[in-house]
């Protein structure tokens, strides 16, 4: 919560065209973690699971509440890549606690934003009427489909939603 914050600080004072391109930067990044050693995503490790939490995996995560308080966008495969790779959970399991912990520190962020003045709250509705359906049909599929479907679709979002964040396409101009 406390990296949330300090990220919605510094979201309010850079300009969108640094931001979008900087997102889109980290966010394709996040395929080569995604791609590198499928089975601890898709299996877990219940080594790690069972082991107290380190000092390193406690900042790891204060640095994705910095870019979740930032950003939002992308935050989850940030979460993700975490929780599996830094705690040993498979993709299914993680995806829930990803889910928990993103509620938990977006009223912080939030707050944050309200105070400067920087909430579209019409926008910002639609997007959570649209996150909430989501999630709903996310998570049936991740049941009935499993782990290894969940990757390549995350994979695909990350691929289309950085070819809009660079200007390659437009995917809000496809809606208006």
């Amino acid at each position: 919560m406390i990296g949330s914050i300090i990220g919605a600080r510094l979201s309010v004072q850079i300009d969108e065209a640094t931001f979008r391109k900087a997102i889109a930067v980290v966010m394709l990044m996040m395929i080569v973690f995604i791609i590198t050693d499928p089975d601890k995503w898709l299996k877990g490790q219940k080594a790690l699971q069972l082991k107290k939490v380190s000092p390193l995996q406690m900042l790891i995560f204060f640095v994705i509440g910095i870019y979740g308080g930032f950003v939002q966008v992308g935050v989850g495969y940030f979460l993700l890549a975490g929780i599996v790779l830094g705690a040993g959970y498979d993709l299914v399991r993680a995806n829930a606690i990803k889910v928990f912990i993103v509620l938990m520190y977006t009223i912080f962020a939030l707050l944050v934003f309200i105070l400067n003045d920087k909430v579209n709250w019409q926008f910002g509705l639609i997007h959570s009427i649209g996150n909430i359906i989501g999630a709903f049909v996310a998570s049936r599929y991740a049941v009935t489909w499993g782990a290894n479907f969940i990757r390549w679709f995350i994979i695909v979002i990350i691929l289309v939603t950085s070819a809009d964040l660079f200007g390659i396409i437009d995917i809000r101009g496809m809606f208006e």
